[in-house]
């Protein structure tokens, strides 16, 4: 049987791409999953998103906070054996958790990531960073940024019942990210899955293209 895969999807605008992100799971191969959005205090209308997937995913609202709030309440509410980290505006690619969690249980990686698209949709344009290199022990790799998408990741939820002090750091505006895999990567060597297998939505003004993508191991992550 399939173990459960909670997908945690935090949630403030683009209800249209959310609709996208969510349906890109739907459409998975791997089929055993809970999808939680945790609305961050939208001030969009999302009545027509509910009446379409209210019955497929489990929905928080909570007021706004930031995408490191939002997260830590999803892992909080997440019942999986595994926890899949997906954004709102980012599409994964129909195999992703399927292959995925197959490397993960092969190779016992507690937590992985894969390859992915940069993805231009009003061209349709796709670039694949080369990341060949992002696995192992990268906690070494302390002052050096690397590419990594944080809506490819997947963490085996024993990681966070024997460390419960694993969190986004919620005083950071940028890097919540990177500042949770400070604290996990002295402990747990990380996997890599070296093939596309999600498309990250590039866009004018969002974060992708610098804090979300590069994982920037800076002093202001490391007070976490």
């Amino acid at each position: 049987m399939e173990k459960l895969v909670s997908v945690i999807i935090p949630f403030y605008n683009g209800v249209e791409w959310l609709e996208e992100a969510v349906q890109s799971v739907l459409d998975q191969t791997y089929k055993n999953f809970e999808i939680l959005v945790i609305n961050d205090g939208s001030p969009e209308d999302v009545t027509g998103f509910l009446a379409k997937y209210g019955d497929k995913i489990r929905y928080f609202y909570k007021e706004n906070g930031g995408s490191a709030t939002a997260r830590n309440l999803g892992l909080k509410e997440a019942k999986g054996d595994y926890y899949a980290l997906l954004d709102s505006d980012d599409i994964w690619l129909p195999e992703k958790t399927e292959l995925q969690i197959a490397f993960m249980e092969k190779s016992g990686a507690m937590w992985s990531h894969t390859g992915f698209y940069f993805w231009y949709p009003e061209t349709g344009k796709l670039t694949q960073p080369n990341i060949k290199y992002n696995y192992g022990d990268v906690s070494k790799r302390g002052g050096i940024n690397f590419k990594m998408s944080t809506p490819s990741v997947i963490f085996n939820a024993q990681m966070f019942k024997d460390h419960p002090e694993f969190h986004f750091p919620e005083h950071l505006r940028r890097g919540q990210d990177a500042g949770l895999y400070r604290q996990i990567t002295p402990i747990y060597p990380l996997g890599l899955l070296n093939k596309p297998l999600m498309k990250v939505r590039m866009r004018g003004t969002n974060t992708n293209t610098q804090a979300r993508i590069k994982i920037e191991f800076k002093e202001k992550t490391r007070k976490v």
